[in-house]
C-alpha cells in the first residue's frame, strides 16, 4: 500500500470544549503567526 492510497488519519473526538492553546516553535514573521492564530479561531 502506498502512502497515496492510505486512509486519512483521524483524530479521536475528545468530549468539552476545545483547548485554547496555539504553541508556535519557530522564528516566524508576526504577520504569519496572526495567520496562525487566525486559521486556529477559526477551527
Amino acid at each position: 500500500m502506498s502512502t497515496e492510497d492510505a486512509p486519512l488519519p483521524a483524530a479521536p473526538r475528545v468530549d468539552g470544549p476545545a483547548p485554547h492553546v496555539l504553541i508556535v516553535r519557530a522564528p516566524y514573521y508576526r504577520s504569519v503567526v496572526d495567520g496562525l492564530t487566525e486559521g486556529a479561531m477559526r477551527i
